[in-house]
């Protein structure tokens, strides 16, 4: 097959399966593409155990997009534990023509990208993602779908210095 053909191009498809045990920072390094690597909506399975703080109260927002927490009231309040769900934080590093699709939650809604070149992030509708630090990289396009700017419009060159950098904010249902 012709390698520049789009049938050549290669899919990966990460899940909690293909996880180490214990695992929930996922770090992505080395790869050439072309291809395509999807963290699928499964990886928002991932479960966590953290100390309850019954005097810290998290702030809610209609429609927000974060975790359901379930606390668990088994134990003396001490003890207790709170199930939060999803990747902790991603690495993408020295990754090379290739597409990352996010379609899971990420718990501190970070993604840190280095030494990348021409690279598109595309961050799903039900990805967490508020924060992106992106360094030494040429060519990376951030994709964030479902445009929660309520616009359609790309952003280029945005802080990033020494190449050609794109944001795009997804298409308007309307």
């Amino acid at each position: 097959a012709d390698p520049s053909s789009s049938s050549a191009v290669s899919t990966i498809y990460i899940t909690r399966d293909k996880l180490e045990a214990g695992k929930r920072v996922l770090t992505l390094t080395d790869i050439t593409g072309p291809g395509k690597i999807v963290l699928t909506e499964d990886l928002s399975n991932l479960e966590s155990a953290m100390p309850s703080n019954s005097r810290a109260k998290p702030k809610t927002y209609d429609d927000d997009a974060e975790n359901d927490v379930v606390e668990e009231r088994k134990e003396p309040e001490e003890t207790q534990t709170r199930k939060i769900y999803g990747l902790i934080k991603l690495h993408l590093h020295n990754l090379k023509d290739c597409t990352v699709v996010i379609k899971c939650k990420i718990i501190t809604s970070t993604i840190e990208i280095s030494d990348c070149q021409n690279v598109t992030v595309k961050i799903e509708s039900g990805a967490t993602v508020a924060t992106v630090q992106a360094d030494l990289c040429d060519s990376l396009t951030l994709e964030f779908w479902d445009a929660p700017s309520n616009k359609n419009l790309s952003v280029h060159g945005i802080g990033i210095g020494g190449g050609t950098t794109k944001v795009f904010w997804g298409e308007d249902k309307d």
